[in-house]
């Protein structure tokens, strides 16, 4: 370890702070992406590992002029919001190049990690989009660990598997994986050895069954199904479906539950954006009608050919391959009008941006349903969207990534009314 600095209330020169050196600090609230904030000779320190309230050592893993990042070492004043790690490996006792980084969340108690997302998407809200209300970040069927449908491990120097480290690319082995459902951990468990640098996809399908493959595997990738409610799903092992057990379910659910009493055409050209393999176009359907116009439109090419399969079962649906902004903006030159639709809108983490909530608004859909796995990422949207005369008229939160600090959010957006 490094020789430690002086305490956060110490004037040491900020030339003093370089990567590798251990501090001292206060931790004053959490921040967004599973840090919590401190202050060091007048900078701002990023601090993973902490709880609000404590003071820990910490080692220094970034210097900037304008801030630090740092990693816990050591917990000298503990918060009573603090547990034992549900995962060993992932504990700070651990030296943070030996300490896995997926489940960023689990020293604290699970109440208080909701909360903590609570603050944090709140937060966000009132910052990008002036939007000031409480938002529960509310706890989903199954409990809080066994739930990730899908797991990547990566083979270490001496061939066993195991996971990335959070600070760095390093391999950390581990006996289990307690974020997974039982069948993945179990398969984990019996892998054998392998070429170091190998890296493997485990996921369980919707039969029980699991998939263990190569994640770069440039042979045939199985094709795996789930079930939700009475349809059945159709996706590549390697392709994207939800994490969480019972996400596919519950976001479905809630789109249709949103869109209950708003008003919608199903003849309007109504739109699942970012559509994937079709899940939020079959839910879409249900709120609309079967014979109502879909369009689900995705970038990946095989992602759109699944939705295609999923979705014949709707005469009037449509699944089409392009980049979603490309898409938007062509119907908008072309003069294109979709008043009387409903839009689904899932983004990937960065959010869906400008040039797509602009192209949105002057299309004029009636309703637009957002599904988001970035707080920060939906408040700067949700900002745009209030620029644009849109209003957020209901914002709901589940916590779909139990012990890390991720989660979902769904919102209902609406035209606003002018007088």
């Amino acid at each position: 370890m490094s020789n430690p600095v002086s305490s956060g209330g110490s004037s040491r020169p900020i030339s003093a702070v370089a990567v590798g050196s251990v501090i001292e600090l206060d931790i004053a609230q959490p921040a967004h992406q599973g840090v919590s904030i401190a202050h060091y000779s007048g900078r701002v320190v990023f601090v993973t590992g902490a709880i609000e309230g404590e003071r820990v050592l910490a080692e220094i893993t970034e210097a900037k002029s304008k801030f630090l990042k740092a990693t816990t070492l050591e917990v000298w004043k503990a918060s009573e919001n603090r547990q034992e790690h549900p995962w060993p490996e992932a504990s700070v006792d651990r030296k943070p190049s030996e300490r896995v980084g997926a489940a960023d969340f689990g020293h604290m108690q699970i109440d208080y990690q909701r909360l903590v997302k609570q603050r944090v998407l709140q937060d966000a809200l009132y910052r990008h989009a002036k939007i000031a209300r409480t938002v529960e970040v509310r706890s989903v069927p199954g409990g809080d660990l066994n739930w990730r449908l899908k797991e990547r491990v990566i083979a270490g120097a001496d061939g066993r598997f195991g996971v990335r480290a959070g600070s760095s690319h390093a391999v950390v082995k581990v006996e289990s994986l307690p974020l997974a459902v039982p069948e993945v951990a179990e398969a984990f468990e019996n892998l054998g050895k392998a070429h170091p640098g190998t890296e493997m996809t485990i996921v369980r399908a919707g039969d029980g069954s699991t998939v263990v493959i190569e994640s770069n595997s440039r042979d045939q990738v199985p094709i795996i199904s789930y079930q939700v409610g009475d349809r059945t799903f159709e996706v590549s092992a390697l392709g994207f479906w939800q994490s969480h057990h019972a996400a596919a379910a519950l976001l479905s659910a809630q789109v249709v539950e949103l869109l209950g009493d708003a008003r919608k055409d199903p003849q309007a050209p109504n739109h699942d954006l970012y559509g994937g393999v079709g899940l939020f176009a079959v839910a879409l359907a249900d709120s609309l009608g079967a014979d109502a116009r879909i369009t689900t439109v995705e970038s990946n090419k095989q992602a759109t050919e699944f939705a295609s399969k999923n979705l014949a079962e709707f005469p009037n649906a449509d699944a089409r391959t392009a980049r979603v902004e490309k898409y938007l903006q062509s119907l908008v030159k072309s003069g294109g009008n979709w008043e009387g639709a409903t839009v689904v809108l899932d983004p990937p983490r960065t959010g869906a941006g400008k040039d797509v909530v602009a192209a949105l608004h002057a299309l004029g859909p009636e309703n637009i349903v957002y599904i988001a796995c970035d707080p920060v990422a939906l408040a700067r949207d949700l900002g745009l969207f209030a620029e644009a005369g849109w209003e957020a008229t209901e914002i709901r939160a589940f916590d779909l990534f139990p012990n890390t600090h991720h989660f979902e959010c769904v919102a209902l957006l609406s035209k606003c009314v002018t007088l």
